[in-house]
């Protein structure tokens, strides 16, 4: 009898401390977060990486850019630091397949954050358009684009290797099932607005 209890009182212990023990965030593999290819604002050896995995018709991602946005000019310059936009069209969204090959296309003629922002910023405008891609020309046009070797590589969907074969298969091998998902230095991050990204990137540069 008295064996028993103490098993009983042994395994309670044991019980106690595995359910108080600190819990600990994997690391994603580096390899499928970032690539050499991936749209980044700095170099993929920073000592501060965050990445996003997001889809342009997505509300949270829209309601999410300008935070981003103002982190990215708040550490342009700083070699410590890198943006990563990883594409991940979700598939109840019609038109982010789409947009993510007009910013790709915008991005092989060197105006890739700029239209990345275009289309955030309107997103309001083109996202209940019958034919969004008239919008998406305007916005190359502004950009002072070659608007027809633009629209050519949208319409021949030049880029889906890059948004579904490496962005999107990335995103769900790291286990992404919504967007905006964040990572910084591998591990996700539920910081959303610019003062808590601005302290944990703060923090991370620190270490």
């Amino acid at each position: 009898m008295g064996g028993i209890v103490v098993l009983v009182i042994a395994g309670a212990v044991l019980l106690f401390f595995k359910g108080n023990a600190p819990q600990t965030t994997t690391v994603a593999d580096p390899g499928k977060l970032v690539r050499d290819a991936s749209n980044m604002t700095g170099v993929i050896t920073a000592k501060v990486t965050l990445v996003e995995f997001g889809d342009y018709q997505c509300p949270f991602c829209g309601s999410i850019n300008p935070a981003l946005e103002k982190i990215i000019d708040n550490y342009k310059g700083n070699k410590d630091f890198n943006f990563v936009y990883r594409n991940f069209p979700l598939p109840q969204h019609q038109w982010a397949k789409l947009t993510a090959e007009a910013a790709e296309a915008a991005g092989a003629q060197g105006k890739y954050w700029e239209m990345h922002n275009l289309i955030f910023d309107n997103q309001s405008q083109w996202t209940g358009a019958a034919q969004p891609m008239d919008i998406l020309t305007g916005y190359a046009q502004s950009l002072e684009l070659d608007v027809n070797a633009f629209t050519a590589a949208v319409q021949k969907n030049q880029y889906d290797n890059k948004i579904t074969g490496e962005d999107l298969a990335d995103g769900n091998a790291l286990g992404v099932n919504s967007t905006p998902t964040l990572f910084l230095n591998g591990k996700k991050t539920s910081a959303s607005t610019y003062d808590d990204l601005k302290k944990a990137i703060d923090d991370a540069l620190k270490q």
